[in-house]
């Protein structure tokens, strides 16, 4: 039996896997040290004032073929709509990379992007009106 924390990795990355090969993105080798999964973790769909902070880190987490995390892996992020705080970041010990979202002063859609070894996920996030 599995954990409780054990256990909703292994369901989340199971998901990000079915979902992943369904949509012919995943190219899974032998080699334990390449990226097979990158799976958002928190922070997409979120509301965010504009000129303001998201209130929520943009995070992501990379696997490889067998489920197990990858420390070490660059983490290339693109951001259409706002800024965030590196272009680039590394995975840490547990997989995981984030950064922080800024929105700019008008409001509509941001969308951003994280890459890594040529797997891509998308973060939503929509800009209101700044309360004031």
């Amino acid at each position: 039996m599995l954990k409780r924390g054990t256990k909703n990795r292994f369901i989340a990355f199971a998901g990000a896997v079915a979902i992943t090969a369904l949509t012919g993105c995943l190219d899974v080798n032998d080699d334990p040290t390449q990226v097979a999964v990158l799976a958002i973790v928190s922070g997409s769909q979120q509301v965010v004032p504009a000129g303001t902070q998201a209130a929520l880190p943009l995070v992501v987490r990379a696997y490889n073929h067998s489920a197990l995390t990858l420390e070490g892996k660059n983490v290339d992020w693109v951001v259409t709509g706002g800024t965030i705080s590196a272009a680039r970041t590394v995975t840490d010990d547990t997989g995981t990379s984030q950064v922080t979202y800024t929105a700019p002063n008008v409001t509509g859609t941001a969308q951003i992007r994280a890459t890594s070894e040529g797997i891509t996920v998308t973060f939503n996030l929509t800009v209101v009106p700044a309360s004031g």
